[in-house]
């Protein structure tokens, strides 16, 4: 079924005209509202199923994706089932497979998938591929990390592909010491460890300044 219309504030006429490349795309029961502020027209999709096409902006409050091409606009809520995202802003909602190429992932559940680059800040992954980008927060259950920033999170399970984390190590609330994606207690370390170099040059890539700086706070808390 083709652009099947439950609901749209202005004519289908007006509305095609405006958004030519509307036209173009599947999608079925779309409930539509077009708004105007300083002559720009804005699309916001309320909720409905977007079968295939390009989406090139707007906002989208609600419905299922099931596949095409996201070029940009804001994700508020929805269930999103596969197809590349190439840029935005993905406020929540569950994300169950695809490509996603860059943007800004608020928060949300991630099942499966390849993320290209980006910025996480928060939200739970079940598995996927991560190539590169930067984790702020949320928790990881399992997957491929292949390279990035991971800030901070709980890492559950998962293959580490001879990554370099740019990570600044840290202490955790528990007394435990976060290094990359990986937590370790101080009775862990001292099994493993012969030089706090060692770790320290396995997970963290930075300058050799910050190198010495984290070499030395690794010594002082194992020492402690």
């Amino acid at each position: 079924m083709k652009q099947r219309i439950l609901y749209c504030n202005v004519p289908e006429e007006e509305l095609y005209d405006k958004f030519p490349w509307l036209e173009k795309a599947d999608f079925d029961r779309a409930i539509i509202i077009i708004t105007k502020k300083n002559d720009i027209n804005t699309l916001s999709w309320l909720n409905g199923i977007w079968i295939d096409g390009i989406w090139w902006n707007g906002i989208w409050f609600g419905g299922m994706w099931k596949d095409g091409e996201w070029c940009n606009g804001t994700w508020k809520h929805g269930l999103w089932k596969n197809g590349t995202w190439h840029c935005g802003i993905w406020k929540d909602g569950e994300w169950c497979n695809g490509i996603w190429k860059h943007g800004l992932w608020k928060n949300g559940t991630w099942h499966d998938g390849e993320w290209c680059n980006g910025v996480w800040e928060n939200g739970v992954w079940h598995n996927g591929k991560w190539v590169d980008g930067t984790w702020h927060d949320g928790t990881w259950h399992d997957g491929e990390w292949c390279n990035g920033v991971w800030e901070n999170g709980v890492w559950l399970n998962g293959t580490e592909l001879g990554y370099r984390a740019k990570y600044k190590m840290s202490l955790t609330i528990d007394g435990e010491i976060r290094i990359g994606c990986k937590v370790f207690t101080k009775e862990q370390l001292k099994k493993i460890l012969v030089d706090p170099e060692d770790i320290i040059d396995k997970y963290f890539d930075g300058n050799e300044k910050a190198f010495e700086l984290q070499a030395r706070y690794l010594r002082n808390l194992l020492n402690d």
